[in-house]
């Protein structure tokens, strides 16, 4: 009898456990889904060209390597949604660091801004000279896709640049 008695008390416990994970789960992914949905809204009113959002935080993921991995995933989201005003990202029930990092990457004045803010300034500025000339558009592609050799060299550079100069950017 004493073997059936802590299974049939474990049952409830394992099934409210499964229940409260996947509605965790469930959570992120929808909030996954608001903010993919915010990221696309400029490129869909022609505020910036498409598919730049996706561009501006792959080179910000580049740019913020040597970041610790937490700071990365933000960083990622905050140079998506870049454009954005933050009191929209804060609606859509977004964690308050990456709120907090898209203000500082919208109103810190120059010098002000961490090495997070700093690379997605940097990865947005050199997207907008990506769209000033097209021709270039290749190099951004190949920094990107084949971080190898003289390309690896030049995302180092613009770390470097990131880092050692933040109070420029």
């Amino acid at each position: 009898m004493r073997t059936l008695t802590l299974p049939l008390f474990a049952a409830p416990l394992l099934a409210a456990g499964v229940y409260a994970v996947d509605r965790r789960l469930r959570a992120a992914r929808t909030r996954r889904q608001l903010l993919d949905a915010l990221a696309v809204l400029p490129e869909l009113a022609g505020v910036v060209p498409a598919g730049r959002s996706a561009r501006v935080a792959a080179l910000a993921h580049v740019l913020g390597e040597r970041l610790e991995r937490r700071e990365r995933e933000r960083l990622a989201t905050v140079a998506r949604l870049a454009p954005l005003a933050p009191a929209v990202v804060e609606a859509a029930a977004t964690d308050v660091e990456v709120v907090r990092l898209l203000e500082e990457v919208q109103a810190a004045p120059p010098g002000r801004a961490g090495p997070a803010a700093a690379a997605v300034r940097v990865a947005a500025t050199f997207e907008a000279h990506l769209e000033r000339v097209p021709a270039s558009g290749a190099l951004f592609a190949t920094l990107v896709e084949h971080p190898r050799g003289e390309e690896r060299r030049a995302a180092e550079a613009l770390v470097g640049f990131v880092q050692n100069r933040p109070s420029r950017v």
